[in-house]
């Protein structure tokens, strides 16, 4: 009776196991879509850009996106091919953001492939464990609730006059010491310092903390900078020399500016605190660098000297 009894408790015990454990099964899009769905109370440009980062942080770099359709897609990302998976293993997603009744739905239908061929048809889905579809779900619905939850307060920032230090969300910038004390916004969000005119210059170097957006759709800070240093009937050129160095991103070229109007080179920078939720930025626009509207050094000195302690 006792081997009996022990035949029988290994044979329930292997059926729960086999009710619980699930190797992979077939999912239809529509299936993969109801799992693939989570809704938001937010407005729909913040899910969409939250989504848009989310998905850009957790699962790869975008490869298209319409912020008008509501649609963001990534490339392919490889992963550990199981058993018997006949070439490499990828998978992508593509995401929708939808209005939804008073909320804002956001489906992220992923994708197999093998090789380059789709076999998302194919019995191939895994759902619950480690890597499963259910993991990559739960930590891309959560990284977009954290943007959302963590935009709902817009830091601001503060300015000490004496010290000509700027500070917002634990980054801490120190403006160039021949500079004019930093001026805050009304609504404490930016701020600027300014040396000049010089040679129709007025050199400026601008703060700000926005909610970060994707970068196709971020606000372009060198534009505000050129506007204090230059004004707002400033001529652009077509396209700037761009190049990235450790102290940010640095474009020159030729504008056209003043009253009368004339020709001059100028050179802006940007640098990105590379905060999350927030784009802490700093921006300068200045004259060429061998002209006394230079800004080349002080602006190096500054990023060399920001403090970071920013608080999650």
């Amino acid at each position: 009776m006792k081997a009996k009894r022990r035949t029988l408790l290994l044979v329930s015990v292997l059926a729960a196991a086999s009710c619980t454990t699930r190797g992979p099964v077939a999912m239809s899009a529509r299936e993969l879509k109801v799992k693939g769905t989570h809704p938001f109370d937010a407005p729909f440009d913040e899910v969409y850009d939250a989504a848009y980062l989310a998905l850009e942080q957790h699962e790869g770099r975008i490869a298209s996106a319409s912020r008008l359709e509501g649609v963001i897609e990534n490339d392919k990302v490889e992963f550990t091919a199981p058993p018997g998976w006949d070439g490499t293993a990828y998978r992508s997603y593509a995401v929708s953001v939808y209005q939804e009744g008073a909320r804002v739905a956001v489906t992220a239908v992923p994708r197999l492939w093998a090789n380059d061929r789709d076999v998302s048809d194919e019995p191939r889905w895994v759902l619950p464990g480690h890597g499963g579809e259910e993991e990559h779900w739960e930590r891309y619905f959560e990284g977009i609730q954290a943007l959302l939850s963590a935009w709902r307060d817009v830091p601001e920032m503060t300015v000490n006059r004496q010290t000509g230090t700027v500070e917002v969300h634990g980054v801490r910038f120190t403006a160039p010491p021949d500079w004019r004390a930093p001026e805050l916004a009304p609504d404490r969000r930016s701020a600027v310092t300014q040396k000049g005119p010089i040679d129709g210059i007025n050199a400026s170097i601008v703060f700000e903390i926005a909610r970060r957006q994707p970068a196709p759709d971020a606000a372009r800070l060198e534009l505000t900078a050129l506007e204090h240093a230059l004004g707002p009937k400033v001529v652009t050129p077509e396209a700037w020399d761009v190049t990235e160095t450790e102290h940010g991103r640095r474009g020159t070229g030729q504008v056209v500016a003043g009253e009368p109007a004339k020709t001059m080179s100028i050179v802006w920078r940007v640098w990105d605190a590379r905060e999350p939720a927030w784009m802490i930025r700093a921006a300068a626009a200045c004259g060429a660098p061998e002209t006394p509207a230079g800004c080349e050094g002080p602006w190096d000195s500054m990023i060399d000297g920001v403090t970071t302690n920013i608080r999650r």
